[in-house]
């Protein structure tokens, strides 16, 4: 969970921000409840300083997002990671079954 900044001129405390956070990260994540979603569309509405986080968030996000499409990575370093994590899946289910 992002730590968002606290304004201190927000209508709302700390808590309240925080728990408006939270919403937007689900909102912008794709996993809000109807509920989240007209709560942060209220808090969008009333409060600047939720705007301006709501704003800085998306932005953030999109600028990843658009860094993850540029960056390539070497197919044979794709491949070495590839081939590590099945090794490690094997180990751990080897330790697994011997577990049991």
């Amino acid at each position: 969970m992002t730590k968002g900044i606290y304004h201190p001129k927000s209508p709302y405390t700390p808590q309240e921000c925080e728990a408006i956070l939270m919403a937007m990260e689900a909102l912008l994540d794709g996993t809000a409840t109807e509920e989240q979603r007209t709560f942060i569309e209220k808090k969008l509405e009333e409060c600047p300083y939720c705007f301006e986080q709501w704003q800085i968030e998306k932005t953030l996000r999109q600028l990843l997002k658009d860094y993850r499409n540029k960056v390539r990575v070497p197919s044979a370093l794709k491949k070495a990671i590839l081939e590590r994590i099945q090794i490690e899946c094997r180990k751990e289910d080897l330790e697994n079954s011997t577990k049991d």
